[in-house]
């Protein structure tokens, strides 16, 4: 089995004009006899405009990557870069900023043109070294990022909104008040998806009115805002009855007229009411209810 997929990975390495990798990794670990440093060169890649490398990857391995992205940064290697997607983990030890242990190294003056961002496993560091990288950023993932403290959020929401980054398409682990705040300051988003899926971490510490507080904002102060951009809303916590839709809320998300694709949890008390047909009225037939 590994001679083959050493072939594969052999074989992939030997086209130079190759744009897009992407490589989700299995196997519990390459083989013994394997040398892991440059174990699957990325340098040979010159046109790369997206690289996605996700999967079981051993930490050595996965460190391997990082090192040779750090290495096409200080290059130039990364010129054409759009879209990033690192779905990993990294080792315990170290430090999980990836994207500014990536980007350190690239010269004054050049910048990238990354569109699209996924970071699961790791943090996400905003600064003078990662930030004028960004500029162009539409799509950013960090449902499964590592680090989701009421910190972490505020730094990295006030960074965005400072930079004037107004993202079209985002993925959240959960609402925050500085996520919040950072979605009312610009127009334009069309996709927006939050996968929480427990409640073990959360930014309202168990306490239903404040969780209410974040729902009731996210509704009626933010989706006003992109009621002629958003086409995808979902909301995949099933768990957190703080999260169900009301008919109240439904009738906000009626307002956003570009909307194609819904995915809610119902309050259980609403479709039990009387008054239940509201709800179903809320969504117009053009809607996929999922």
């Amino acid at each position: 089995m590994y001679d083959c997929v050493y072939a594969i990975l052999d074989g992939l390495s030997e086209l130079p004009s190759l744009e897009e990798l992407n490589l989700n990794w299995q196997l519990a670990s390459p083989a013994a006899s394997w040398t892991i440093e440059e174990f699957f060169p990325l340098r040979r890649f010159p046109r790369i405009k997206s690289i996605k490398i996700m999967g079981k990857l051993p930490a050595a391995l996965a460190e391997d990557f990082v090192r040779q992205l750090r290495k096409l940064g200080t290059s130039g290697g990364l010129h054409a870069l759009k879209s990033l997607q690192l779905d990993f983990p990294p080792r315990r030890e170290t430090v999980h900023s990836v994207l500014h242990t990536i980007l350190q190294g690239v010269p004054a003056g050049e910048k990238l043109i990354l569109r699209e961002l996924w970071v699961n496993g790791w943090t996400l560091q905003l600064d003078s070294v990662t930030l004028p990288h960004l500029r162009h950023l539409s799509s950013l993932h960090i449902s499964n990022m590592q680090d989701q403290g009421l910190d972490t959020q505020r730094y990295l929401w006030n960074s965005m909104e400072r930079a004037r980054i107004c993202l079209r398409e985002i993925s959240v682990k959960d609402i925050s008040p500085p996520f919040l705040d950072y979605l009312s300051s610009y127009r334009g988003l069309e996709t927006l998806t939050i996968s929480e899926q427990s409640s073990q971490q959360n930014f309202h510490g168990g306490d239903a009115k404040v969780a209410h507080t974040f729902c009731r904002r996210l509704y009626y102060d933010v989706l006003p805002l992109h009621k002629d951009s958003l086409k995808k809303f979902h909301i995949d916590d099933q768990m957190d009855i703080r999260k169900h839709i009301t008919a109240d809320y439904a009738a906000m998300l009626q307002s956003c007229s570009m909307l194609e694709s819904v995915k809610v949890t119902f309050d259980r008390l609403e479709l039990d009411s009387e008054d239940n047909n509201l709800v179903c009225e809320c969504f117009p037939s053009r809607i996929r209810k999922d």
